[in-house]
């Protein structure tokens, strides 16, 4: 689904829209395909959180990242990435909406410069947006730690898209 009816309908399902700073706290929890739909959830703490819609969500919360397990190398089809600094754009959806083990659960996208930079792993769809490939030299951390993604000799193909933050914002507010 687009993202201005992806964000519509998470905020009427009870999620929030987000831009924070995310920082990751080590802690992390084994997760059920069968149940959750991710191998492992990670914890990571929110600041300077400003809620776009949906319910507040408060500077210091913790919210949980779902990615690989344990062990399993992370890439950008089986984890969310952060840019240096933990900049993010995310739908935080509650512990009930998500029936996730753990909650909430963030649904994140890293903010580089000026750029909300999707990845496949988000389940995120540009259609309509026009965005560009991601060839930023920032380089992008997968949430559970890992080989970056990005930089100088990022290939053209890398699966990573932008869109400006300010475009994002706006669809946000009008979701």
């Amino acid at each position: 689904m687009p993202l201005k009816p992806q964000l519509t309908a998470a905020i009427g399902a009870g999620a929030s829209v987000i831009v924070a700073v995310g920082t990751p706290t080590g802690k992390s929890v084994k997760g059920s395909q069968a149940a959750a739909g991710a191998p492992a959830f990670y914890a990571m703490t929110l600041r300077s959180a400003r809620t776009l819609r949906g319910p507040a969500v408060a500077s210091g919360e913790t919210a949980w990242s779902p990615g690989p397990a344990t062990g399993t190398p992370a890439t950008p089809v089986n984890s969310e990435l952060l840019a240096p600094g933990g900049r993010l754009f995310a739908i935080v959806w509650p512990r009930a909406a998500a029936h996730d083990l753990v909650g909430p659960v963030l649904q994140l996208a890293p903010i580089a410069g000026a750029d909300v930079v999707f990845t496949p792993y988000g389940c995120w769809d540009l259609t309509g947006l026009e965005p560009g490939q991601y060839q930023a030299s920032t380089p992008l951390r997968p949430v559970p730690g890992g080989a970056d993604f990005g930089g100088v000799h990022q290939a053209a193909e890398n699966g990573l898209y932008t869109v400006p933050l300010a475009t994002v914002e706006r669809i946000a507010a009008s979701a």
